[in-house]
């Protein structure tokens, strides 16, 4: 479940990017997207539900997964399919919560619910990822499901930040 950095022993920031971010098979399979630095879709396929829509600078997978489900086709996990992707250090968490807290406010604006929407959204967000540690699941131990929730908890706070800025 980890995607292990070239040296030895991952930092407690790339081994909590590997725990929430790199689950391709899960997205799938629950949410019906793809992240699409790792994903192949045929051509024909981008051309008939109009491609990724170029509001988004960010997020583009989770908006043209379910409109490739909704117009027939399916995704699906090819785990011999190997893709490596470097887990990323705190800084580069750090850009990647603000990068989706914009994504959020992007969404939010295009759906019309605006600050309140982003949010809502942003919270829900926020109670998915701290339940995954604290649970258990993934099969971390005591020690990482203590730190993944704090990491969640400062990320979330500056997701929200973020969210406050752009309005």
């Amino acid at each position: 479940w980890l995607n292990r950095p070239l040296r030895d022993r991952a930092t407690l920031a790339e081994r909590y990017d590997g725990y929430f971010h790199m689950r391709q098979e899960f997205y799938i399979r629950t949410f019906r997207f793809a992240v699409t630095a790792n994903c192949f879709v045929h051509r024909a396929v981008l051309a008939a539900v109009g491609g990724f829509d170029a509001r988004l600078h960010s997020g583009g997978d989770r908006d043209l997964g379910p409109r490739i489900v909704a117009a027939g086709w399916e995704l699906a996990y090819a785990p011999a399919a190997v893709v490596r992707h470097e887990s990323r250090g705190l800084v580069g968490l750090l850009y990647k919560a603000r990068r989706l807290a914009g994504q959020e406010w992007v969404r939010a604006r295009i759906a019309g619910t605006g600050l309140r929407g982003a949010l809502q959204a942003e919270w829900q967000q926020f109670r998915r990822r701290v339940r995954r540690p604290l649970t258990g699941d993934g099969g971390i131990g005591w020690p990482d499901r203590v730190a993944f929730t704090a990491l969640a908890t400062a990320f979330q706070v500056v997701r929200f930040a973020e969210v406050l800025r752009l309005q």
